[in-house]
């Protein structure tokens, strides 16, 4: 399966004012800039072929890019550049999509989630009990979503299929755009699910299962969909805020302890 890792956006502001570069992709952890990590990891994956990478041309020069790998140039939003590097692995049936800012990311953690998708998937996506997150990030600040298999989150690396997303590409893209906003991406699949979700967010009550979401999203692409537990919990561990980078560092701190 090959693999797209998106690079691309500017330092985010509760960053900018602590480190210089001008790309998160950039941003060094534990001694290594976040996008060779994803890099490494992928090319160091058994299960894992060819690799495109999208993000700005400034980087280009310093990736450690092997030749049957590609680079598409930052179009300047997600899920733009989603699009574009799923257009540029076209002839792929499904390629896992990696998230450029994940400090543990592993080639172990690829190769489980290659193993563990189903073939007939267009959008394969890992979640997690809030026990296991917590369980190697005590103080995490994610969002959970309360359903009756537990409170639960999403992961930053999943399985997409360019064909199926190309068939779809006009719904697709509306849901590329809500994928970290949870209210609206509940209320694209339908009132009721979207009242559920609220009264779940509000009140904290477990009103939907995995099962009856999955099928929901899957009437909203066009096509099936699943949710997988059991993925390496370093999938959910990415920096977007300055508190990340705290939370993720303290884990370094933690891991390098034991």
């Amino acid at each position: 399966m090959d693999a797209l890792i998106t690079a691309g956006g500017p330092m985010p502001d509760s960053l900018s004012s602590r480190f210089e570069q001008p790309f998160k992709c950039v941003l060094e952890f534990g001694g290594h800039r976040l996008i060779d990590t994803a890099l490494d990891a992928a090319h160091n994956a058994a299960r894992v072929g060819r690799v495109c990478v999208v993000g700005p041309n400034q980087i280009r020069d310093s990736l450690d890019l092997r030749p049957e790998d590609l680079f598409v140039e930052d179009r300047g939003s997600g899920p733009a550049n989603i699009m574009a590097g799923l257009e540029a692995l076209g002839d792929q049936q499904q390629v896992v999509f990696i998230s450029s800012d994940l400090p543990f990311l592993t080639a172990e953690g690829l190769d489980d989630l290659v193993a563990r998708t189903p073939a007939d998937k267009g959008f394969v996506l890992p979640i997690y009990r809030r026990e296991e997150v917590e369980a190697r990030l005590p103080e995490a600040t994610n969002k959970y979503v309360p359903l009756k298999e537990g409170d639960l989150t999403a992961s930053s690396v999943m399985v997409m299929s360019p064909t199926l997303i190309a068939q779809h590409r006009e719904r697709i893209e509306m849901v590329f755009g809500a994928r970290k906003h949870f209210a609206r991406l509940f209320g694209m699949i339908g009132p009721l699910t979207a009242l559920r979700f609220a009264l779940s967010m509000k009140f904290g009550w477990r009103l939907m299962n995995v099962p009856a979401l999955e099928a929901a999203i899957a009437r909203l692409m066009g096509f099936p969909v699943a949710a997988i537990f059991g993925c390496d919990a370093a999938f959910n561990f990415d920096i977007d805020h300055d508190r990340d980078y705290a939370e993720c560092e303290q884990l370094l701190v933690t891991l390098a302890g034991r």
